[in-house]
């Protein structure tokens, strides 16, 4: 299973419409994938259409992750299988604000999620919705993933993607791994707007890092309150048709990468 995050160090960037879109498209491809939703906002669940109720999913997989312990849960019984079809979920809800207070006591909390994803097999991908917030959380989260995928909408592009370039230095120096940066992919993008052309120009800069670009499209604004991604909403889109060209362009790319840096 490759591991693939998709992260930002700003909100608002499209992280999660990337990382639901980027999930279907891999399943729509016949592969089997797993999302998972670790960004406290806990908005994955809601695109793909489920019910905004409490469900167990990342609280317990991060926390009753051990066998001797009374809640134990095994990962297995956390995945809410085929919200489409290859396509399986581990939610997220508000408590994931507890994770980061209890697994900062544990000694060596870096490991929680990528132990815990070892425990599933049968899957080609996993996808995960990371938090933009720099906390353990999403550390965690990072530290399970091989590769990430940096989302740039016109006006985030240098700040965010260098604070998340500096992130996994850091990383690496302190904790000795870290997921290679696969590319950046431009968000919300209206080529008539000028601060759309400078993102351009600097996607155009970044040469086979360049996963292309997402415009912004009434289809993706709509789609994610109709339960559905644009390949379903509106398959004809550009919305649709930018993710389907992003999505072809890394498995592309995935051919011939190095998982960690």
């Amino acid at each position: 299973m490759r591991t693939i995050a998709v992260a930002a160090e700003k909100g608002g960037v499209g992280k999660t419409t990337t990382a639901v879109h980027l999930a279907h498209f891999l399943a729509q491809q016949g592969k089997r994938v797993l999302l998972i939703d670790i960004d406290s906002q806990g908005q994955a669940g809601e695109f793909l259409g489920l019910p905004d109720e409490p469900r167990a999913g990342m609280y317990e997989l991060l926390l009753h992750d051990d066998p001797a312990l009374r809640h134990f849960r095994r990962a297995s019984e956390l995945v809410m299988l085929d919200v489409r079809p290859g396509l399986d979920l581990i939610p997220n809800d508000p408590r994931i604000a507890e994770v980061e207070i209890q697994l900062s006591r544990r000694p060596r909390p870096y490991p929680a999620l990528a132990r815990r994803l070892a425990e599933l097999k049968g899957y080609d991908f996993c996808v995960v919705d990371v938090g933009p917030t720099v906390n353990l959380v999403s550390l965690v989260a990072l530290y399970a993933s091989d590769l990430v995928v940096v989302p740039m909408a016109p006006g985030s592009g240098k700040s965010g993607a260098r604070g998340l370039t500096r992130r996994l230095e850091a990383m690496k120096a302190e904790l000795g791994t870290a997921p290679a940066v696969l590319g950046m992919l431009g968000t919300l993008v209206n080529r008539r707007e000028k601060i759309a052309g400078e993102l351009l120009e600097e996607l155009e800069g970044l040469g086979p890092r360049n996963l292309g670009v997402i415009h912004r499209n009434t289809a993706l604004a709509e789609c994610s309150t109709k339960g559905q991604t644009a390949f379903e909403y509106k398959p004809r889109s550009r919305g649709a048709k930018d993710y389907e060209a992003f999505g072809e362009r890394l498995l592309e790319k995935l051919e011939g990468v190095t998982a960690h840096a």
